[in-house]
């Protein structure tokens, strides 16, 4: 059945042959909050309806518009995957769709009595792309690099109550550090990578903290270590962040 859907939503782009685009692929995640009314079948769909019509990918009435499915996993939330050619073998006009699917998220949260969320401000945390989702499916990941970037330095972060024992629990978790460092010696910044996650040129990819999230810039982390005390959190047995760190009095939290 999978198979089946794929080559039915690609059939667009294989009828273009050598002149389709690189990037073929729109995918995006619907998420109700816990507290939230169990959604039907029929509500999500039109959630999805409209999530797609606001993207530019499925406009309203366009009969030739791109092809896409939405996919139930649980009681709270789909994922919704399209194609970007559409039937008349053109790209979709797409511009600002973030922003344009952020005010119709707004606008369902009103329709669906859901919790509101306040509108974005352009320094929310980076989605990851369709190719780092398809990446991460590929590699049997459970998670993009990114969200398990994101997630690791939240919980050095918050088990860390210096900057230099901050880096230390980043590194014990498996987490590869790259300091920004000025002529004069201040480190002005940080970059943060896993191992093996490589480029196709065999480089490692590098996230900046403020790039996997605007509260995890250095300068945030600064403040938040100097304002708030470590979180008494325990670890695994066997865990490196136990191994490294036996001295602590609240020992850091399991990396997944």
């Amino acid at each position: 059945m999978e198979k089946q859907l794929y080559t039915q939503l690609d059939q667009p782009v294989a009828m273009l042959g050598r002149q389709a685009p690189q990037t073929t692929v729109w995918h995006c995640p619907v998420r109700a909050a816990p507290e939230d009314p169990i959604l039907s079948d029929a509500q999500w769909a039109e959630i999805a309806r409209r999530v797609v019509a606001a993207a530019g990918i499925a406009p309203t009435g366009d009969t030739e518009a791109c092809r896409w499915a939405a996919v139930r996993h649980a009681d709270n939330h789909i994922h919704i995957t399209a194609t970007l050619v559409r039937q008349d073998g053109h790209r979709p006009k797409r511009d600002y769709d973030i922003r344009a699917v952020q005010r119709e998220a707004r606008q369902i949260e009103v329709d669906y009595g859901l919790r509101r969320l306040k509108p974005g401000d352009g320094t929310a945390a980076k989605r990851p792309t369709s190719k780092e989702h398809f990446k991460a499916k590929r590699l049997g990941q459970d998670a993009t690099a990114r969200e398990i970037l994101r997630r690791r330095v939240r919980r050095a972060m918050a088990a860390a109550s210096t900057e230099t024992e901050f880096f230390v629990l980043l590194e014990a978790s498996g987490v590869v550090v790259r300091p920004k460092t000025e002529p004069s010696g201040d480190v002005t910044g940080y970059s943060v990578s896993l191992p093996g996650d490589v480029n196709k040129q065999g480089k490692p990819i590098w996230y900046a903290g403020s790039t996997l999230s605007g509260d995890l810039s250095l300068p945030q982390v600064r403040k938040r270590l100097a304002t708030t005390a470590p979180e008494p959190v325990s670890a695994r047995p066997g865990n490196p962040w136990h191994q490294n760190c036996r001295h602590r009095t609240h020992p850091p939290p399991p990396h997944p």
